[in-house]
């Protein structure tokens, strides 16, 4: 199967496999009747099929099935993404995004960057909350602001205790708008 799959250059060879695999492994992940064990087996796999299913030629925040990992509903399979592309990676994709004027997307990811270590992800937020604060107001911009500000109420990491009051101030604004 694998000496095939590098043969197949239509099909991705074996970054498409690796990216054929994550689809797969999304929709089982979703699906109700998955048993336990293969959903353990899903979350396991994820970091290696992340690092192999990454395209060199693809921007980060336009590859929609990364996307689609990173932003799952699922904290623990985003945070099995985030370790597979690693930090420093997705932090200088982000920069890049951010330099790009993609600041949706850019807000998306820096969220993403806190699912392995929540509570020390402080400087992370933050990051978050500043790109989130260049998008237009929409349902979503404001669900994920919501989602920011709340997780900043809980880290325990890179946030000084000054902006513990101007946070508070925005998460009454956000939550009456």
């Amino acid at each position: 199967m694998m000496m095939r799959a590098e043969e197949d250059e239509e099909g991705g060879g074996l970054m498409g496999l690796h990216r054929e695999a994550i689809k797969l492994f999304l929709a089982a992940f979703v699906d109700s009747s998955t048993n336990a064990n293969l959903k353990d087996f899903i979350i396991r796999s994820m970091r290696h099929h992340i690092l192999n299913a990454q395209n060199p030629d693809v921007l980060l925040w336009e590859d929609e099935l990364l996307m689609r990992v990173l932003t799952h509903d699922s904290t623990v399979i985003g945070a099995r993404a985030v370790k597979g592309i690693g930090m420093e990676e997705m932090k200088a994709a982000i920069e890049e995004c951010e330099k790009a004027g993609c600041w949706w997307e850019a807000a998306l990811l820096w969220f993403a960057a806190t699912t392995p270590s929540a509570s020390t992800s402080g400087k992370e937020l933050i990051r978050a909350s500043s790109a989130i604060s260049h998008v237009p107001e929409t349902t979503e911009s404001k669900a994920l602001e919501r989602k920011i500000l709340t997780m900043l109420l809980y880290v325990g990491e890179g946030v000084r205790s000054h902006t513990y009051s101007s946070l508070m101030t925005l998460v009454s604004i956000v939550s009456f708008a």
